[in-house]
This record gives structure tokens, C-alpha cells and sequence, in this order.
């Protein structure tokens, strides 16, 4: 797996995650971007449930230490993970579940 950081605009906003030459993730601490349906670092986890209702869940980690609330469309998915200082929102990531919804469940999201 390879993480890139990118230029221009977005420099410092977003990262991307790759794996065997393919994009599997896209995630941020920033606000914008948001997601399709309007959510961003910085909400709480009732905003999201406002936004997205029956389509999200919050979720644990294997370990139990940790929350995130997860929105899953086909094989992709939306992850909202917690804020280390502050209630919240603090990390924004979508790609494919088999890469972002595995990663946060063991411990390797970012």
C-alpha cells in the first residue's frame, strides 16, 4: 500500500491510498471536501445520522476502542472516524470496503 499526498488546491487537504497501482481510498481531516450528502470533519456523529438516517451505522473497531460511523454503497464505502482531542468528526474517508471498512476494523486506518 502506497499513501500520496497531492498538490495544488488540494495540497495538504486530502490523501489518497493505493494499492497494486490502484486508488483505493481518498480520505481528509479537513473541511471541505464534503461528501455527496453533505457531511465533513467536524460534525458530530448525530449530525451524520441526521444526513444519512437508515443508510449509516456507527461501528466499532476489532479492539472496541474506537468509533465510526459507516455508509456503504455497493462495494465502497463512506467512514467517518473520531477526533483525538475534540468530540467529532476528525478524519473523512471513501473507497473500497474491502480497504477502508478492513483498515478501521483492525486498527490501520489512518
Amino acid at each position: 500500500m502506497v499513501h500520496a499526498g497531492v498538490t495544488g488546491d488540494w495540497a495538504g487537504k486530502i490523501m489518497l491510498a493505493f494499492r497494486d497501482g490502484r486508488l483505493v481510498a481518498v480520505g481528509t481531516a479537513t473541511a471541505p471536501p464534503r461528501s455527496p450528502a453533505g457531511a465533513s470533519v467536524g460534525m458530530s456523529f448525530a449530525e451524520l445520522e441526521e444526513i444519512y438516517g437508515r443508510r449509516g451505522e456507527l461501528i466499532s473497531n476489532d479492539a472496541g476502542d474506537a468509533t465510526a460511523y459507516l455508509v456503504r454503497f455497493g462495494s465502497r464505502v463512506e467512514l467517518f472516524t473520531g477526533h483525538p482531542i475534540r468530540s467529532g468528526v476528525g478524519w473523512f474517508e471513501a473507497g473500497r470496503a474491502d480497504f477502508v471498512e478492513r483498515g478501521f476494523r483492525q486498527g490501520r486506518s489512518c
